[in-house]
């Protein structure tokens, strides 16, 4: 059985029970915790906006950062070559993702101002050998002929002298030390590619008069590359 409790004043019944009253005070503050969550947005859209960094805006600022990263990352998908040359070897295709790990490159560069002749050499057929001395060489690719030239420098490392950093792999025993040569003739009306073979013979002051037979081998080596099968 309910009742209905009636809120008397001044002597008089009102036509509000308990329950109403409670019900609209539910309200106001409900209300009054919106107006309150209002004005604590304003108040963070207000700080927003006067927000700033170094005078400019951090929305503008942000804005900006993102596009300096995006240009940085566009720029980076230009490949500059490094000198005169050419692309070899183009694997590269639009769309493809590289990534910067020592996979396999997505291009070969050859350079037309950089080409250098070396010769590998037993490591105890350096000792005696020093820049200045002479020598002869005498290309696969062109018989019959020994252009002369002179040493360099000779490297002061060899392969197996490298330190994998990694910690995987082996090292390798062995390895020709190399020596490079400076030819004294022109060659450019050869067709010798980069990475073409030859015979090298360097000839130091010390036991010289063998020299004349070194020479005449080299000549009889190249005049045995007029002579070659083509294999399959």
């Amino acid at each position: 059985m309910c009742t209905k409790a009636i809120i008397r004043a001044a002597g008089r019944d009102l036509p509000f029970s308990l329950a109403d009253v409670e019900n609209r005070r539910t309200t106001y503050l409900a209300a009054e915790g919106a107006l309150q969550e209002v004005i604590a947005k304003t108040e963070q859209a207000r700080v927003a906006y006067e927000s700033q960094i170094g005078g400019v805006h951090t929305s503008v600022a942000r804005l900006r950062a993102d596009l300096r990263d995006a240009e940085f990352d566009l720029d980076m998908t230009t490949v500059r070559a490094p000198g005169p040359g050419f692309v070899t070897q183009l694997a590269l295709r639009p769309g493809m993702y590289v990534i910067p790990a020592p996979l396999r490159p997505v291009m070969v560069f050859v350079h037309d101002d950089d080409r250098t002749l070396a010769a590998g050499f037993q490591q105890n057929a350096l000792q005696r050998v020093l820049p200045g001395d002479e020598a002869e060489v005498a290309f696969d690719a062109v018989p019959g002929r020994v252009f002369k030239g002179k040493v360099v420098r000779v490297l002061d490392a060899i392969a197996p002298g490298q330190w994998i950093h990694a910690g995987y792999g082996r090292a390798r025993r062995g390895g020709r030390a190399v020596a490079v040569i400076e030819l004294d003739e022109d060659t450019s009306m050869y067709n010798i590619p980069g990475g073409a073979a030859a015979q090298v013979a360097l000839y130091t002051p010390f036991w010289h008069h063998f020299a004349i037979i070194r020479k005449i081998l080299m000549r009889m080596r190249s005049w045995e590359n007029y002579v070659f099968l083509e294999g399959h």
